[in-house]
């Protein structure tokens, strides 16, 4: 891939999860009612289990499983410690 390629897909991917991280949190404020402190805790940790899923590749949410939510659990709870956003 040549380098203007990639950061055309970067440009492309950064406005999907944009995108995607907006509805999210328009979702949680309206039709949920929470508090903006809470609207971004649920966005860091979504933001958190699709970088753990994709790793860093394009984020197809459709080939989320349940086993992908089991496996980032689990990650979080081998870590010992507990996770800080600060």
């Amino acid at each position: 891939m040549r380098k203007s390629e990639a950061h055309g897909y970067r440009a492309a991917s950064n406005a999907a999860d944009e995108r995607l991280r907006l509805d999210y949190e328009d979702y949680l404020r309206n039709q949920r009612g929470l508090s903006e402190k809470t609207v971004y805790d649920c966005w860091r940790f979504a933001d958190r289990f699709l970088q753990f899923r994709f790793k860093g590749k394009a984020r197809d949410l459709s080939r989320i499983v349940p086993a992908d939510i089991a496996r980032f659990m689990q990650h979080l709870i081998s870590r010992g410690k507990p996770f800080r956003d600060k």
